[in-house]
């Protein structure tokens, strides 16, 4: 796969809005905020903040306008074909296990036969924090295989056995697990995940994820009505969120964001966590716009405990890449949808340790 092609920068802000999961182990007592939605009686008015110092106007979802330009699109899978292989946690042997599907394999085949051959392809890494090392050499996969410990990546290929015919591609990315130090076990510290989607308003929300808003309407949810954008494009509305500084403060009080080097040397949220005894990771899903690789040097240093850039860089690299059909941006990677390995990764990570230590993602 080609190295990806150059993207104009990102115009939006890329988190509106941010999903905050605070996990906690005690149910926390729910109250409706009376003040959401407030109404003015002389204007007649809805807003989301209604203060003498601010006010943002409710815009109605549905309102005659969008209306107008409106144009529903159906959703396009990246493949009609079912998983030929599919990957399980094994609580027993606390390791991945990987399935052969013999319904799919006889229906890909064309045969009754069991005759084939699926191998697998590690993807290496550690050299650089950005990109992947090399591909490792092929290991034959058999029903219920036990991933080793050591794969956090792996790019599968299953063909006829006389090698003439393609059967099937994927490829499948793991959270290892990692044990747990002692003194961390009784620390019930609360876990955060924050999980961002570029381009998407509070009102877009409503209208393009509905299903989404009603989840986030149910008990234990708040929404920051406040919330809004401090600049334009996504790299001065991230950092500051991340680490208490603009772009500007940063450049005169620790470094230049722009100089080699200097996003290591940055106080980012996840360092205060490491020292608190949480695990970090961080996860994006496009590789030539990612916040601190687009005009940015990026990070000398694995910033966290698990960092999926170079994984991105193998999947970008090594499988099939579908554009969407009205922009440039990369709708799928392989047989999956580009965003659908970090949504995996996230969830993944959560499986494996938020019930034996405090994590942040």
């Amino acid at each position: 796969m080609k190295e990806p092609i150059a993207v104009p920068p990102k115009r939006f802000l890329w988190c509106i809005p941010i999903f905050c999961l605070l996990i906690f182990w005690n149910t926390m007592p729910y109250e409706v905020n009376e003040k959401i939605n407030t109404y003015n009686k002389e204007t007649k008015k809805r807003f989301y903040v209604n203060s003498p110092k601010c006010q943002i106007p409710y815009v109605e979802p549905y309102n005659s306008e969008f209306m107008k330009v409106y144009k529903p699109k159906n959703f396009t899978p990246c493949s009609n074909q079912s998983d030929l292989i599919t990957v399980q946690f094994d609580k027993m042997f606390n390791q991945y296990v990987v399935h052969i599907n013999e319904e799919v394999l006889h229906k890909l085949s064309q045969s009754k036969s069991n005759d084939f051959s699926c191998f697998y392809q590690k993807i290496v890494y550690g050299q650089s924090p950005d990109r992947y090392d090399k591909k490792g050499n092929k290991t034959k996969l058999t029903q219920n295989y036990f991933v080793p410990l050591d794969v956090e990546g792996m790019l599968v290929d299953c063909r006829t056995a006389d090698n003439k015919r393609l059967l099937q591609k994927d490829a499948f990315i793991f959270i290892q697990p990692k044990e747990t130090p002692q003194i961390l076990r009784t620390d019930r510290k609360a876990s955060v995940i924050m999980y961002g989607i570029d381009t998407v308003s509070r009102t877009n929300l409503r209208r393009m994820m509905p299903m989404v808003y009603e989840f986030l309407q149910s008990p234990g949810w708040y929404e920051m009505m406040g919330y809004n954008k401090v600049a334009d494009n996504s790299f001065p509305n991230i950092f500051p969120m991340l680490t208490g500084f603009s772009p500007e403060t940063a450049a005169t009080q620790v470094c230049n964001t722009s100089q080699e080097g200097c996003l290591d040397n940055i106080p980012f949220i996840w360092k205060d966590m490491k020292k608190r005894g949480y695990l970090t990771a961080y996860a994006e899903d496009s590789q030539c716009i990612n916040t601190f690789n687009y005009l940015k040097p990026g990070f000398s240093y694995r910033p966290t405990d698990f960092y999926f850039r170079p994984f991105l860089n193998a999947l970008e690299k090594e499988t099939m890449i579908q554009y969407c059909r009205d922009c440039k941006l990369k709708y799928c990677l392989g047989r999956r949808l580009a965003n659908s390995y970090i949504f995996d990764y996230c969830r993944q990570f959560m499986q494996r340790f938020v019930a034996d230590r405090p994590i942040w993602a």
